[in-house]
């Protein structure tokens, strides 16, 4: 999964950049962009869409109302009240942020099809925030069977083994692929450390989809 910061791209840079690292064999992109109005994220999205793939998945973070207008997927804070069944029907994928057990037994119980968890490693986007590590995936999975958990903060290639050995189904990624130099380039440097993350633990990739990965194979 991509998470976008247009704060951490040149202006103009974010949607290309987006379509690139989509290229490069991500799955899922979630547009996590406080501050910006719905009419400049629609334009956003729509240029995305047109532009990548029918299978890859958008998903829009804390919109319910606009992620419905357009069809996209809704990834939910967690601190924001949870849908009603009748509200989740709406969209065909659905996710949440969870930074403890509690949060993510919430979670898990409103029936999210993904949780993604943080803050793993310290990262830019949570100025002074140490990270839990690894052990905080370990520590929610051992509550939390499912869903899904993406691990959140932090996470590049070289750091990804650690969070799928501790129960992660997937990385959640900003920084290193959209400020790469060649965003498509870190994208697929990404997906190659995931499979190879996965085959040294002895775990299928073959039953992972891109609802649970957030990686497709890069061609």
């Amino acid at each position: 999964m991509l998470v976008t910061d247009r704060r951490r791209v040149a202006p103009g840079e974010l949607v290309p950049r987006v379509i690139a690292a989509v290229a490069g064999g991500v799955g899922i992109v979630q547009f996590r962009e406080p501050g910006v109005d719905d009419s400049r994220l629609r334009r956003w999205i729509e240029r995305v869409r047109e532009a990548v793939a029918p299978q890859v998945r958008l998903v829009l973070n804390g919109r319910p109302d606009l992620a419905g207008q357009l069809a996209v997927g809704l990834h939910l804070p967690a601190g924001h009240p949870a849908l009603s069944p009748a509200q989740a029907r709406v969209f065909e994928l659905l996710g949440r942020s969870a930074h403890d057990v509690p949060e993510a037994e919430r979670a898990a119980a409103e029936r999210v099809d993904y949780i993604v968890v943080g803050t793993i490693y310290p990262t830019p986007s949570k100025p002074g925030h140490p990270g839990g590590g690894p052990a905080l995936i370990a520590g929610i999975r051992a509550s939390v069977s499912s869903p899904p958990i993406y691990a959140i903060g932090g996470i590049d290639a070289s750091r990804v083994a650690r969070p799928l050995a501790a129960g992660a189904y997937g990385a959640a990624v900003c920084g290193a692929i959209l400020t790469a130099d060649d965003p498509r380039e870190a994208a697929r440097v990404m997906y190659a450390a995931l499979r190879r993350s996965l085959v040294d633990q002895g775990r299928n990739e073959a039953s992972r989809t891109r609802a649970s990965d957030g990686w497709t194979q890069a061609t």
